[in-house]
């Protein structure tokens, strides 16, 4: 994991970023920040790349559980 944070901050040029990020920020903060990231990131996906995505990574795919009984599982839990 180290090798990889090096990198990543050695490339984006932002030494100590994953220390700034784990030390500096609430959970929430951290939290807002990760989902405004992945917000600006979905909407520069083309139609293309979705469907491509869903055509070769079997992690993009529907779910195969219905929506009703996670729901149900969601009010028990």
């Amino acid at each position: 994991m180290k090798e990889m944070r090096d990198r990543i901050e050695r490339e984006a040029d932002l030494p100590g970023l994953a220390s700034i990020l784990a030390e500096s920020l609430s959970p929430t903060d951290l939290q807002s920040l990760l989902i405004e990231v992945y917000r600006l990131r979905a909407g520069r996906r083309t139609p293309a790349q979705i469907l491509s995505d869903y055509e070769e990574n079997r992690f993009v795919r529907p779910s195969a559980v219905s929506a009703r009984r996670l729901l149900e599982w969601e009010a028990v839990a």
